[in-house]
């Protein structure tokens, strides 16, 4: 059963246990990985985004420029009166 009272003392052992993780050289190694996971995956996230971004703007740029919309108007919805 887990309990935040040392078995041997009985005393809160709150502390203790920060202490126990804090010296523990795994837990070092794991932040250190953890760390080193979240820089890369979120620098290459971020760049992706970026560039997906970009890619489509500069489909929407240059159909701004060309006049096209993608849309075909052989028939349009409302024809002007």
């Amino acid at each position: 059963m887990l309990s935040l009272r040392n078995p041997q003392s009985g005393a809160f052992a709150g502390r203790l246990n920060y202490r126990n993780v804090i010296g523990n050289g795994q837990f070092w190694s794991a932040v250190e990985r953890m760390g080193y996971f979240g820089l890369v995956q979120v620098t290459f996230m971020i760049l992706l985004a970026i560039g997906l971004a970009l890619f489509l703007d500069s489909r929407n740029d240059a159909r701004r420029h060309l006049g096209v919309d993608g849309v075909q108007h052989d028939h349009p919805a409302h024809e002007p009166h």
